[in-house]
C-alpha cells in the first residue's frame, strides 16, 4: 500500500522501520542490553522480558530480520509528509531541525493543531521545546514555556487518544530509556516519577495551556 501511495500506510511503514531499526542491527544485543539495565537500576526482569517479547513479535519480521538503515524510515516519513500527513511532517522536521527557520516552527503547529492528529501533537511538543527563543510562534507560546511544558504537550496528546498505554511503544521506550516501568500509562508515569508531588498543580496549569492551544477545553 506505501508503494502504492497510501499516505497512512506510508507513515505507519516509516514508524515500524524507526522502532524497529536498533532491534535489526542485533535483537540479541538489545535483549543482553536489557538484562542489563534491569540489573543496574534494580527494574523487575520481568518488565524488560515484555518488552523483549513485544520488539520480537513486531520486529522480527519486518524486511525477513534484515537490517533496517535510517535512509528507510526517512524516506517513507518525507514520503508521507510529502502528501500532508502532519505526524511525517513533523518527524521530518525533528530530523532537520537544526535548518528550521523561526517561522517554520508556527507553520508547523497550526498544521498539526489543525489535523488534530493527537501522535502529531505528542511530536509537536518535543519539537518546539527546540524552538530558538527569537522564534514567533505566537498563540502557542504561552503553552511552550516553563518546566513542564513538554509534558503538557506529550499528556494532553495521550488524552486526545495517542498511544499511551501500558505495552505500547512509548511507554516501553520510556522504560528503555529512563528507567521508569510498570507505570500506569504515560501519564501516571509523568505524575509519580518525574515532576514532583508539590508540582503537580503547575503541570495541571501547563497541560491547560496547551488544551487551550490546541482548542480543546481543559479537563
Amino acid at each position: 500500500r506505501a508503494e502504492a501511495g497510501d499516505m497512512v500506510a506510508q507513515r505507519e511503514l516509516a514508524k515500524l522501520y524507526q522502532q524497529c531499526s536498533v532491534f535489526s542491527l542485533s535483537p540479541s544485543n538489545m535483549y543482553a542490553t536489557l538484562d542489563a539495565f534491569a540489573v543496574a537500576r534494580g527494574v523487575p526482569q520481568s518488565s524488560y522480558d515484555g518488552i523483549k517479547k513485544r520488539f520480537s513479535a513486531t520486529c522480527s519480521a519486518v524486511d525477513g530480520g534484515q537490517v533496517i538503515p535510517q535512509e528507510a524510515y526517512a524516506n517513507w516519513f518525507e514520503r508521507a509528509a510529502n502528501q500532508g500527513d502532519s505526524y511525517s511532517k513533523v518527524a521530518v522536521a525533528s530530523h532537520n531541525w537544526v535548518t528550521l527557520k523561526a517561522d517554520d516552527y508556527l507553520s508547523l503547529a497550526r498544521d498539526v493543531i489543525n489535523s488534530g492528529d493527537p501522535e502529531a501533537i505528542f511530536s509537536l511538543g518535543d519539537l518546539l521545546a527546540l524552538a530558538p527563543e527569537s522564534s514567533d510562534i505566537a498563540e502557542f507560546k504561552s503553552a511552550t514555556t516553563g518546566p513542564y511544558a513538554n509534558y503538557a504537550w506529550s499528556i494532553a496528546a495521550c488524552r486526545l487518544g495517542a498511544d499511551c498505554g501500558p505495552g505500547s511503544y512509548r511507554l516501553d521506550s520510556l522504560c528503555i530509556n529512563t528507567g521508569i516501568c510498570g507505570a500506569g500509562d504515560f501519564e501516571d508515569a509523568i505524575r509519580n516519577h518525574v515532576v514532583p508531588a508539590g508540582q503537580q498543580e503547575s503541570l495541571d496549569r501547563a497541560i491547560g495551556e496547551v488544551q487551550r492551544s490546541i482548542g480543546k477545553k481543559p479537563s
